[in-house]
């Protein structure tokens, strides 16, 4: 049976309250490495104070920006993909399509056997969760679906509340982990 092998590349958080304290938010995602015998995929390259923090993160783990297969945006927000361009030439899947160059497939699936892409609507209307399964148990990668562990509050950014409330639901149903949008991963049962 095939592996695949998922890292927290760079964990994320959300720090609204410099917001109020500073008048500027820091927001940075949780940057995810996924590995089989044949991709390598990064997920959310978002913000971060340099883009050698990136480099810096592959390297530790034996990767180089090279090495990158495909990059994968949870949603369109500029914290989840400025970055995106430092893997200039490799597909980029999103909600709608997985774009090539000019060229796209519309609606991507599943990138292997042991991924499977699921639109999951609400905190944007183009949000989707890549469902990972790994030797521990299915990881649920969902971007601002959830935003930390215990994120049961309405959305101030979402699109559809009632969509988000259903993704959520859907996301907790469908995995063992989950690896929020700006928290540390957690157990979902």
């Amino acid at each position: 049976m095939a592996k695949v092998r998922l890292d927290v590349l760079i964990g994320g958080f959300a720090d609204e309250a410099s917001l109020k304290q500073h008048g500027t938010a820091r927001y940075r995602p949780n940057i995810v490495l996924i590995r089989t015998d044949d991709l390598v995929i990064i997920v959310d390259p978002g913000t971060v104070e340099k883009q050698s923090d990136i480099v810096d993160a592959l390297k530790v783990r034996g990767v180089n920006v090279s090495d990158i297969t495909h990059v994968i945006h949870t949603h369109h927000h500029l914290d989840h993909n400025r970055n995106s361009g430092m893997f200039a030439d490799v597909p980029v899947v999103d909600a709608w399509a997985m774009w090539n160059g000019v060229d796209y497939d519309t609606n991507p699936k599943s990138l292997h056997e042991l991924i499977r892409i699921q639109p999951t609507p609400g905190h944007t209307y183009d949000s989707l969760t890549i469902f990972v399964t790994t030797e521990e148990g299915g990881v649920a990668i969902c971007g601002d679906v959830f935003w930390w562990k215990g994120d049961t509050q309405s959305d101030v950014y979402a699109t559809d509340v009632d969509e988000l409330v259903k993704s959520r639901a859907l996301v907790l149903a469908q995995s063992d982990f989950v690896i929020p949008g700006h928290g540390p991963k957690f157990k979902t049962k």
